[in-house]
């Protein structure tokens, strides 16, 4: 009974709380008794003065205060919000606080509630009504926002980011309709690009930091409104997270190194918004045979070792993919490495490449000496002997000589020799 009273009239047990300091006896024992079921009943009352505005492009401010009641040491109150757009799944969370920010695409409008929750631990007693608020849609004519907007992220390898959009005008849009894309990240706000009728928007430079595997750490907002001199264009916005958008890079610099029998495959991380947050996957295929296998891997390098076959003759690609996401994204391949040669075989490509090394060099020699008659000017002919010379090897000759000497005025014979051809002795 004193349950029921307590819940019917919590305002009149206050005020009459407030005046038994002065009270004595039985009517003061009463109204504490009345207080102690107050405090231990599962009444709570809503929120009051629940307010939502919005305090920059697509920054909606939540707050309310509460209702004041008394409750139990051993109860708490918490807050359970519900925020909807039609174009959103609806948002619910419980929070300890009096306010809230949310990043939320308000194109279309928004509806959101909150209303107190009496705890006991983690299990909630008993709730309030709720109390409500609403956002109205953008104004501008129908038909005039753009449609098909469409956004991409990548890093390149300085490490900035880019946001790349493109849309299609809205179908009643005039002629001289001029969008603007804008962003908003974290507290950063961003104007990116003048475009006209839906060409695709470029030069939007991210300032993101890397992002982590905490659920909406790389959450932003698009907004494209217009312009034109004969109607007020619609806005569109649309809420995305970065890592769901990013257009990955293949991994770097792929090399395949050798120590003793182990064959070591490794690569560098791409260019990402959140490097550590890739896992890969190995692709070899066998040039023998034409089977291939694929392999997951989670670190940057795989080692194949005895007993597995060797990965000569092999043709081996890396991709990267995402671990984070509900959908999983992939780079492209990387360029294919082929393995074709051992350690033996790179020796014995060595010795051939150094014969036929020789055998070039040695044929082009060859040309040279025939081309410019090197073989003459190194080794020039002996020259003929002259006339004289040759004198001294003619055959000799047999002839008749006569000797004579004069004594005392009168010439004297001494012998006579007769020569002859050697060559004619037998004719």
């Amino acid at each position: 009974m004193w349950q029921k009273m307590a819940r019917a009239c919590p305002t009149m047990i206050m005020s009459a709380l407030t005046q038994s300091l002065a009270m004595t006896g039985l009517r003061h024992v009463m109204l504490m008794f009345l207080w102690i079921q107050l405090i231990k009943s599962d009444h709570i009352q809503a929120p009051k003065e629940f307010r939502i505005w919005v305090s920059d492009l697509g920054k909606v401010d939540l707050s309310w205060r509460p209702s004041g009641e008394p409750i139990a040491a051993n109860r708490s109150i918490k807050y359970q919000v519900t925020i909807k757009t039609p174009d959103t799944k609806e948002e619910e969370f419980r929070t300890l606080h009096t306010n809230s920010t949310r990043l939320i695409a308000l194109h279309r409008g928004l509806h959101a509630t909150v209303k107190t929750l009496l705890m006991e631990g983690d299990e909630y007693v008993s709730q309030s009504e709720q109390v409500q608020q609403e956002l109205p849609p953008f104004s501008g004519a129908k038909g005039t926002a753009v449609t098909n907007l469409t956004c991409h992220i990548k890093t390149d390898e300085f490490l900035k980011t880019s946001l790349t959009c493109s849309w299609t005008a809205g179908i009643n849009a005039p002629a001289d309709t001029q969008y603007y894309l804008y962003y908003r990240y974290k507290n950063t706000t961003e104007k990116c690009y003048k475009n006209s009728q839906g060409e695709i928007s470029t030069g939007c430079q991210f300032p993101f930091e890397e992002i982590s595997k905490n659920k909406h750490s790389g959450r932003f907002l698009v907004h494209v409104n217009g312009s034109s001199k004969s109607l007020k264009i619609q806005s569109l916005q649309h809420v995305y997270m970065a890592e769901h958008l990013e257009i990955i890079n293949p991994p770097r610099n792929m090399s395949l190194s050798e120590r003793e029998d182990i064959q070591i495959l490794s690569w560098d991380k791409p260019y990402a918004l959140c490097p550590d947050c890739l896992e890969y996957e190995v692709i070899i295929w066998n040039l023998k045979d034409g089977s291939n296998k694929t392999q997951p891997v989670q670190e940057t390098k795989l080692e194949n070792k005895p007993p597995q076959p060797s990965w000569n003759n092999h043709v081996i690609k890396v991709r990267a993919k995402t671990t984070f996401t509900e959908k999983e994204l992939y780079s492209n391949w990387t360029e294919p490495l082929h393995v074709v040669n051992t350690v033996q075989d790179q020796i014995n490509k060595y010795i051939i490449a150094g014969c036929l090394c020789l055998t070039g060099t040695g044929l082009v020699l060859i040309f040279l000496c025939l081309r410019f008659q090197l073989f003459r000017k190194m080794f020039p002919p002996i020259p003929k002997p002259k006339e004289a010379l040759k004198e001294l090897f003619l055959t000799p000759q047999k002839m008749d000589m006569l000797s004579t000497r004069h004594v005392n005025g009168r010439e004297v014979i001494c012998f006579i020799e007769e020569m002859r051809d050697l060559e004619n002795l037998d004719k």
